[in-house]
């Protein structure tokens, strides 16, 4: 935030407000003779403990000067007046006002001794039963436990934010757990840097050879590569990683895997000729895919239904294919519609969903994204749900993912098509195939040139290649199609072909620009300037990709600039500091992970859970105890502030994360990245995110290049490999 690093001691007065699922608080500190108020990751705060908080001063613009915490060191209250002021807030169940006056008259300063270590004195208090005071007991011992976690972790660097966690995992004997184990803390789900848990392991004393630091290096890795995309490692992979960060020899890495497979956490399995490491939930997953595809495709429909009618929809004629997909999808349990842009997906979509209408099937219209939904529903003509409300997905066992749809509570429908398939990962397809009734069908559909999903695995890309589930490519572009530059350039760079520069009336350009600088000021004069007041495209209309993030042109930078332009700051519109993330009334935002705490609103619907690559407006901030409020696509959110920092501005975003949606105008940035980003899978994907406009800012060299690169990103999968042997007959080696 730029501010400098300062201290801040006192005792804590008040919790204005707290999120226990993250320990965020507000709260009012007494330092002094001052009283003021505090914000930051402070888990189960409470007033009377004495606090000494490192952090800085900032100025929220609707609530004044707040202490924006870093760090904490506290202590539980140790006189009685201030023992008396903790138990009297409620922070211990089973305690109120009265009670902890009855506690502190009884027992003084050693109050808090005998609630953690002689619960029976407790039945001195008048009102107080056995049961009651061993319910009170353990209530304490659980804060006790909390407390002491939190030391431990912030003593060691470790956000604090992750206690919680920690303690629905281990309970009471967390803080003992992890001084015998420290990297127990590289789980899924907890983001730990391995280096900070290695340097508390050491502080510790863990021998550095020692089998629990190797294992923990094994967990790491793994988890470090589920964001590659990858399902598996190869073992010898995997344990050269492991040598690398452990300085260990490759037998004790080999040892280490294989001791976790022991104990459950891993699994490893023969996969095209290679000894394939899984963590258990991904090879679980693969192996429940594999195996409900082949038998969906391999048994034919047990419910008698009404024979297949052709559908007729807006008297459209449908080509062979098109006509082959639609009686493909009623006569078959499952399938799978590929094509690129112009080949008539859409129309062959509503074709299918007629024949389901036909046949009496209740049908779910699915995506894994709100605009992708939002889309689909449009074009059929109803409504469509994301993946994740359509499973009711939610925070599940230990702060995972669950979803309220399952194998036990099964989806009451007849039919699903899923679009966007390409964004699908491996945990989402084994969650819907889950929930699914034995008849359910499932037709999916989607773009196999298009990048892979953003979570592990390659599964558009595996069952197409398998040949197990029927499939019915299109690959006619329609001669309304045709007339689209954008449409023709797509399917030129797809087959190796640069794309054309577009004229007047073309909805194709390209602008040349040769350095960073020039593409960002261009970026910003077409937002703020040029499409808007020369072609009457509204602003909200045009969306900005990058392939980066970093960088002059990159996504961070451009954001920043487009929000100077196009939402300046103002008097009128309130804004909030997060980081150094800056958030204002009307901005365009994005939320960047999962959050199923996040609650919304749909009409006269409500419910929680934000997703990973959800786009909306800020259209309030600090007004009812809310601090950000933002209408999405198909929902309102309520974000408190501790929320917002897994959101991003979204004036600008990467080709990645724009995958899945369709805007009415694309600005393109085209200029020299990475060199793992500088591929034709890329750029096709960028470009097929506009609907009637493609501005394509940048250098023609880098264009050339990115269609010359038709390498493939690498994934370790084994889907492909399990549903060929399926076919064949054979059985997975063990």
């Amino acid at each position: 935030m730029g501010n400098p690093t300062e201290k801040l001691s006192g005792r804590i007065s008040a919790v204005v407000y707290e999120n226990p699922e993250n320990g965020y608080v507000v709260m009012r500190v007494k330092s002094g003779i001052r009283e003021v108020t505090a914000v930051g990751i402070v888990p189960m705060a409470a007033p009377g403990e004495k606090v000494e908080l490192t952090g800085n001063w900032t100025r929220h613009s609707a609530y004044g000067e707040q202490f924006h915490i870093d760090s904490a060191l506290r202590e539980m209250p140790s006189g009685a007046e201030d023992i008396l002021e903790f138990l009297s807030s409620h922070t211990i169940p089973g305690i109120g006002e009265k009670t902890a006056a009855l506690l502190v008259e009884a027992f003084g300063d050693e109050t808090l001794d005998v609630l953690e270590r002689s619960p029976e004195k407790l039945l001195q208090v008048k009102g107080i039963t056995s049961r009651k005071a061993g319910e009170i007991s353990s209530s304490f011992r659980r804060r006790t436990a909390m407390r002491r976690l939190i030391e431990l972790l912030c003593d060691n660097g470790i956000n604090a934010s992750c206690a919680p966690y920690v303690y629905s995992i281990w309970g009471d004997e967390a803080v003992a757990s992890l001084k015998e184990d420290p990297y127990m803390l590289l789980q899924e789900g907890l983001s730990t840097d391995f280096e900070l848990v290695d340097a508390m392991a050491m502080r510790l004393g863990i021998n550095p050879q020692s089998d629990v630091r190797i294992r923990g290096a094994v967990r790491y890795v793994m988890l470090r590569n589920l964001g590659n995309g990858h399902v598996f490692l190869p073992a010898e992979k995997l344990a050269g990683a492991v040598m690398s960060i452990t300085e260990c020899e490759a037998e004790d890495a080999m040892s280490a895997i294989w001791e976790l497979e022991s104990d459950g956490e891993v699994v490893s399995q023969t996969v095209s000729n290679v000894t394939a490491v899984y963590l258990s939930d991904y090879f679980y997953a693969e192996d429940f895919v594999a195996n409900r595809l082949f038998e969906m495709a391999s048994t034919p429909l047990s419910k008698t239904r009404r024979p297949f009618i052709s559908p007729v929809v807006d008297d459209i004629e449908y080509s062979e294919l098109q006509s082959e997909a639609i009686r493909s999808a009623a006569e078959n349990r499952v399938m799978l519609l590929t094509g690129g842009p112009g080949t008539g997906k859409t129309t062959t979509v509503r074709g299918i969903l007629a024949a389901f209408e036909i046949q009496n099937l209740r049908t779910a219209l699915v995506a894994p994204t709100g605009k992708a939904a939002n889309r689909l529903g449009s074009v059929c003509g109803r409504e469509a749900s994301t993946l994740h409300r359509l499973l009711e997905a939610g925070g599940g066992e230990n702060g995972k993912m669950g979803f309220g749809r399952n194998a036990d509570e099964p989806l009451d429908i007849d039919a699903i098509i899923l679009d966007e398939m390409s964004m699908v990962d491996i945990k989402l397809m084994s969650a819907l195939l889950e929930a699914m009734p034995p008849d359910c069908r499932l037709v999916m559909v989607g773009d196999p040139d298009q990048l892979s999903s953003v979570g592990a695995g390659r599964v558009l890309s595996d069952i197409l290649r398998s040949g197990v589930v029927k499939t019915i490519r299109l690959t006619e572009i329609f001669r309304q199609a045709q007339q689209s530059l954008i449409v023709m350039n797509a399917h030129r760079v797809n087959s190796g072909k640069l794309p054309e520069t577009g004229g007047k009336e073309d909805d194709y350009f390209f602008m040349t620009r040769d350095t960073d600088k020039r593409v960002a000021e261009t970026v910003v004069e077409l937002l703020s300037k040029r499409l808007p007041e020369n072609m009457g495209i509204p602003r909200e209309d045009i969306q900005v990709i990058s392939p980066a993030r970093k960088g002059e042109a990159g996504v961070i930078e451009l954001n920043r600039a487009l929000q100077a332009a196009l939402n300046p700051p103002s008097k009128d519109k309130p804004e909030l500091q997060v980081l150094d993330k800056t958030f204002r009334l009307g901005d365009r935002v994005m939320q960047i992970k999962n959050n199923y705490d996040i609650t919304w609103k749909q009409g006269l619907h409500s419910g929680s859970g934000v997703f990973n690559g959800d786009t909306g407006r800020i259209v309030a901030i600090g007004t009812g105890g809310i601090a950000v409020t933002v209408e999405f696509d198909d929902k309102t959110a309520y974000y408190s502030e501790d929320m917002v920092i897994d959101m991003d501005l979204a004036y600008a975003m990467t080709v990645h994360k724009s995958q899945g949606s369709e805007f009415p105008a694309v600005v393109m940035v085209t200029n020299r990245v990475h060199p793992i980003l500088m591929t034709r899978g890329v750029l096709y994907t960028g470009m097929t995110r506009a609907k009637n406009l493609l501005v394509a800012v940048g250098s023609g060299e880098c264009i050339a290049a990115m269609t010359a690169n038709d390498k493939q990103e690498k994934r370790y999968s084994g889907l492909y490999s399990r549903l060929k042997k399926l076919s064949a007959g054979d059985i997975a080696e063990q």
